[in-house]
């Protein structure tokens, strides 16, 4: 070998034991290269948090939250993972999602208080009729409640809403009457609840009872995190203010004819039809519908609508001071029938405003 080669050939073909300034230098660069990108990220998670924090705290300035209480559901985003947290300020049916479960999380009261002042500062405790119910967190004192207990055959107790916080709904009894239905239920019994929303339809579900306070006939339900909406055909509904008869049948009675009607009647009662739609109808009375039997309007009907032998269920009744206001849904009705309804409604609107 040229002799000439010998001084340069260390640095051509570094021996496999030594690194060298050369691998030193590409060693160097790539632990920069992947410092520099782990810091990037770091930063970029950063920034966006940080933008996120601070377009979380205007918009809940703006909704009248004070700092406290942002601090506590920008928290309360970040322990639940929110992709978006600006929807816990934005949206009924998020804000209920993590209200709840928070409230299964926490025994913290003065925490729960908390969401409860910023659910009412947000405005999620009394939504407005175009908004629908998620949750029963959302249900308001005076609301009253059809329960069926678990087992009783003793039909529904009809209560009011005199309560709620973010753990329970608070009811009692609405006749006392009643009372001695609710003494027998213990807490940890199953119910099935029903209740009627003005401007907006019928809500169902099924919860359980909390507690039922010593001494009184208070009960306290747990929270419901699913309701059942009932869509109902109530898109034309028009007051009508006529004459309608209703007959009050023992339930089980499969015929209605005037004959079977006139036979098995436990109670007859000359209403005013207030209104009507596709899905049920109202009354004004002078007494109440009652409680165990089966309504149908008078097979006899010969008004402007297809109602004759018609089958209605109980949905809601209120007592004003010279009867009672009644709300009836149609049960079982046949399609055929619906469309005839639905089609006379439709009709009589188009005749009404011209």
């Amino acid at each position: 070998m040229n002799s000439a080669y010998e001084e340069v050939l260390p640095y051509i073909r570094p021996r496999s034991g030594e690194l060298g300034w050369l691998g030193l230098l590409m060693a160097g660069m790539l632990l920069a290269l992947l410092a520099a990108t782990v810091l990037t990220y770091i930063a970029t998670i950063w920034r966006s948090r940080r933008r996120t924090r601070l377009a979380f705290s205007a918009t809940g300035l703006e909704r009248h939250l004070s700092p406290s209480q942002i601090h506590m559901l920008y928290d309360l985003s970040r322990r639940h993972r929110m992709h978006d947290p600006l929807l816990l300020l934005t949206s009924l049916k998020v804000f209920d999602q993590h209200a709840g479960r928070l409230a299964d999380e926490t025994d913290n009261q003065a925490e729960l208080r908390k969401l409860a002042s910023a659910r009412k500062r947000l405005g999620f405790d009394r939504p407005s009729v175009a908004q629908r119910f998620y949750t029963t967190r959302t249900l308001t004192p005076g609301q009253k409640l059809m329960v069926w207990p678990h087992g009783q055959e003793a039909g529904f107790i009809q209560c009011v809403v005199v309560g709620r916080d973010e753990r329970a709904v608070t009811a009692v009894p609405l006749r006392r009457d009643d009372d001695h239905l609710l003494s027998r239920v213990e807490a940890g019994a199953r119910i099935k609840v029903r209740f009627w929303r003005d401007g907006d339809t019928e809500y169902r579900f099924r919860t359980e009872i909390l507690e039922v306070v010593e001494h009184t006939t208070t009960i306290r339900l747990r929270h419901a995190e699913e309701l059942e909406r009932v869509q109902q055909r109530d898109f034309y509904r028009i007051r009508i203010n006529a004459p309608i008869r209703l007959y009050a049948l023992p339930v089980g009675v499969e015929e209605i004819t005037p004959e079977r009607v006139a036979e098995t009647a436990t109670k007859r009662q000359d209403a005013t039809l207030i209104d009507l739609s596709g899905g049920g109808l109202s009354t004004f009375q002078e007494d109440p519908v009652p409680r165990h039997a089966e309504v149908v309007v008078d097979p006899e009907y010969d008004g402007p609508f297809p109602l004759g032998g018609a089958h209605l269920l109980i949905v809601d009744q209120t007592q004003k001071e010279e009867g009672w206001h009644v709300r009836l849904q149609f049960a079982d009705l046949p399609a055929v029938v619906r469309d005839d309804l639905v089609a006379a409604i439709f009709d009589h609107e188009l005749v009404a405003s011209v």
